[in-house]
């Protein structure tokens, strides 16, 4: 028994082990092939009985790839540098790639249509996002093509060994890839879908990427991009560019904050963005590299080629002009730079901004080019718009937002620095007596000015209000508002087409005159107000002789350090490069010479501890600032009692005299602003060793001028009072009424609050650690004012005169240890 459950068990095992190798349990060797042979012959009668269309299909074998011209044949051909297929029915567009295409360098640009200040700065009409274009070409990688961008902040010499490693350590970005749809063999032409490169945010992020560790923040924020209701509005298509202006709708469910009357829902948030493909330019125009002594915009590279300390290309930006006639002195352009009037621009107001933009072509001819700028009026019926990145465009519109910034852009070419286009925005809120509720009306604030933005509309437009209230409380006729409110257009015209010209600000150059000279008009409207147009001056008035309005307002020409800027960026080169860097280091030698004086927005001292150059600020003017400053302080506050009697109209509300009250103390604390920045300061001179007519780097602030500077402010700032004269209106100071709007804040006029943020804006000048510094640093380079003198003088400015009334002495040296511990030096 035992014997035959051992082989029932063998049997087993050896049966599966058969079964593993796939043989037959039951059949010999003979039976075993009958048996396949029978399998096969009746599997092959079995097959012969299917038909063809019972047999199984693989799909993506047997179905035939559609050309071009099949998948196309639905759409609208939009041709152009790329050519566009639009679906007829779906709108879905397709995007053709020439063969020649492939490998080569275009540039793309892109700029918002349309859109909300709520959604952050950059995101309202006419904004630019990409001032130097990005370089991008498309490569074809197998059955996919990618459009890739380059990195354009590097040089290598390409005669150096070195230049072999111009790759190392740069990541270029695959913006985009997409599977080709479609081939023409003959051609080399490739189809591709496009709504997913222009739909999407591959080119340009227009909601802001976070930038570190983000606070927590309530303010309005974009939402997420829907997919669903994000279109392409137009494609407009032009031999050399292409443009597709896309609307993003951006989703937030649970928004915390609904952006302002602007924002009709702050769910559904949209933005019209223009995407700009363009073609580079086949010969890159020559370089002209910047200069520490003058203000150019730059697109910045580095030479990793180079051995040098500072291994700089920062390129300038300039348009490209040629001469009509190469060997003349002062010849045509063979293409003049054209600005377009935008035809929502008011009738009236076009004849001042052509003049004004016209003038210009006087600092032009310093470069040896006439009529260099042409201005022409956009037609009613004009076949192009504004965004044609094919015309330069001057636009103006009224929107909600009144004052953004970024009024005068362009983008270049980052090869070159070639400007390859340029527009100029102006809002209408400018030559109105609209306010900008928030920046005025806020207790006097000061901190809504930013650095490095181009804030000079709103700047000069709180001038301008300043500027026709003085006039009025003056008893002004109607002929001098006029001229003011035309040579303030005069200005603005001409400051945002420098920026378009490639020029930074200069807030050195409101101090060409002296303070006696820039009341005498025979001297400004002669030789300009300022050394620049690319400051933001204050509009003077002359305490001394208050009534009289008979000088300048605003510069209507370009100054002369404009002209020597325009001359280097400008004039055309010379033969041989040793001769033409010769001549350039000749135009910047002239840097020490008074009216050519230069600073930019990194060296202002707008907000308390920045910048230590106190004659680089803005809304001061002449060659004594601190002088300059007292007037208008006198000015301020003499034409207070004056105001009543010249703004309240009967049958009107009382809101003008609010106003006027408001631009007069906004006034006050820019001029006694000026003044803080005096203490403590440092000129700064950035002369190359050795030349002609510099003085030392750095040289502090003479003492006298220091102590004149804290004196002034004693009287007109910390004195008990200092601020009476504002006192004598106060009941009469009520905002008009607007449904329900008073019931937000309470309606009195807050008059303490409004001294209160001219004093802390100059305690927080005084406090701040940045001038503890520097008053015990430059003791080493020649400062003669210390800091425990100043803290001590600080001191009995703001407490001598409380002290005398109520009998007490005044501290002083701990008070000093008190106001060094609160600036981080206990």
């Amino acid at each position: 028994m035992l014997h035959h459950l051992t082989s029932i068990k063998i049997t087993l095992v050896l049966a599966a082990c058969l079964v593993l190798l796939g043989m037959p349990l039951t059949a010999s060797a003979e039976d075993d092939e009958s048996t396949s042979d029978t399998n096969e012959l009746k599997s092959e009668k079995e097959s012969s009985k299917k038909t063809e269309k019972d047999k199984p299909k693989d799909k993506k074998k047997d179905k035939k790839k559609k050309t071009i011209k099949e998948l196309v044949k639905k759409s609208a051909l939009i041709d152009g540098l790329f050519s566009i297929y639009r679906d007829k029915k779906t709108g879905e567009t397709r995007l053709l790639i020439k063969q020649e295409q492939l490998d080569k360098e275009f540039l793309y640009f892109t700029y918002i249509e349309n859109g909300v200040a709520a959604a952050g700065w950059g995101r309202t009409r006419g904004s630019y996002h990409t001032y130097a274009a990005k370089l991008f070409k498309v490569h074809r990688y197998y059955d996919r093509l990618e459009f890739v961008e380059y990195n354009t902040s590097y040089y290598f010499d390409p005669k150096k060994a070195i230049s072999r490693a111009a790759d190392a350590n740069i990541s270029p970005a695959v913006i985009f890839s997409e599977k080709i749809e479609a081939e023409d063999k003959k051609s080399g032409n490739l189809l591709i879908k496009a709504d997913k490169l222009f739909l999407t945010e591959a080119f340009y992020p227009y909601k802001p990427i976070p930038q570190g560790k983000q606070k927590k923040d309530e303010g309005f924020k974009l939402g997420k991009l829907s997919k669903e209701k994000s279109k392409i509005r137009n494609v407009r298509n032009y031999p050399k560019n292409t443009d597709i202006i896309v609307e993003y709708i951006y989703e937030n469910s649970a928004p915390k904050n609904d952006g302002g009357a602007e924002v009709t829902d702050p769910r559904y948030i949209t933005l019209v963005a223009q995407h700009t493909l363009m073609e580079a330019p086949e010969t890159p125009m020559a370089p002209r590299f910047d200069d520490p002594r003058m203000g150019y915009f730059t697109h910045e590279v580095t030479d990793l080629s180079s051995t040098e300390l500072l291994p700089y290309r920062d390129m300038i930006r300039r348009f490209r002009l040629e001469k009509k006639h190469p060997t003349a002195e002062l010849s045509e352009p063979v293409k003049p730079i054209t600005f377009w009037l935008e035809n929502t621009t008011p009738e009236e107001i076009r004849p001042i901004i052509k003049a004004a933009a016209l003038q210009w072509n006087i600092a032009f001819e310093k470069a040896g080019f006439k009529n260099a700028v042409v201005v022409k009026i956009q037609p009613d019926d004009a076949d192009w718009q504004a965004g044609d990145m094919r015309y330069n465009v001057i636009r103006w519109v009224s929107s909600p937002s009144r004052f953004y910034s970024g009024y005068g852009p362009s983008f270049i070419d980052p090869r070159s620095g070639e400007v390859l286009g340029a527009d100029i925005m102006l809002e209408h809120a400018v030559i109105t007596d609209q306010i900008l509720t928030q920046q005025i009306l806020g207790a006097g604030s000061l901190a809504s000015s930013t650095e490095n933005t181009c804030n000079v509309a709103a700047e000069a437009h709180n001038n301008l209000l300043y500027g026709m209230t003085s006039l009025r409380a003056l008893g002004a006729n109607s002929a001098e508002q006029q001229r003011m409110l035309e040579e303030f257009l005069y200005f603005l015209t001409l400051h945002e087409i420098g920026h378009t010209l490639g020029l930074t600000h200069n807030f050195r150059s409101s101090h060409l005159h002296s303070l006696v000279d820039i009341f005498n008009p025979e001297k400004t409207y002669a030789e300009g107000l300022l050394g620049s147009v690319m400051d933001y001056p204050a509009v003077a008035f002359n305490a001394n002789n208050s009534d009289e309005t008979n000088y300048q307002f605003w510069t209507k020409k370009p100054g002369p350090y404009d002209l020597w800027a325009i001359e280097y960026g400008y004039s055309l080169a010379q033969a041989g490069e040793k001769i033409e860097q010769e001549r350039l280091n000749a135009i910047l030698t002239r840097s020490t010479e008074p009216e050519l004086a230069y600073a930019n927005d990194g060296a202002d001292m707008r907000a308390p501890g920045k910048g230590i150059d106190p004659r680089v600020n803005i809304w001061d003017l002449s060659s004594d600032p601190i002088g300059f400053s007292e007037m208008q302080i006198e000015h301020v506050n003499y034409i207070q009692e004056k105001l009543a009697t010249k703004l309240l109209v009967e049958g009107e509300s009382y809101e003008k005299l609010l106003i006027g009250h408001r631009v007069s103390s906004y006034r006050l604390g820019r001029a006694s602003s000026t003044l803080a920045r005096f203490i403590g300061g440092v000129y700064v001179d950035r002369s190359m060793v050795g030349q002609p007519g510099a003085t030392a780097p750095l040289t502090p602030v003479p003492e006298d001028d220091q102590r004149r500077a804290l004196s002034i402010i004693e009287k007109y700032v910390f004195a008990p009072n200092a601020f009476d004269n504002f006192n004598v209106h106060a009941n009469k100071l009520l905002p008009q009424r607007r449904g329900f709007s008073h019931y937000s804040k309470t309606e009195d006029p807050k008059l303490h609050k409004m001294v209160w943020a001219i004093q802390k804006d100059m305690l927080n000048q005084f406090m701040h650690r940045d001038l503890v510094e520097r008053l015990l640093d430059s003791v080493h380079y020649g400062n003669t004012y210390s800091l425990v003198d100043f803290y001590e003088e600080l001191t009995a400015a703001i407490f001598s005169a409380e002290s005398k009334i109520r009998g007490k002495h005044l501290p002083t040296k701990p008070t000093v240890r008190l106001c060094a511990a609160a600036a981080g030096y206990a």
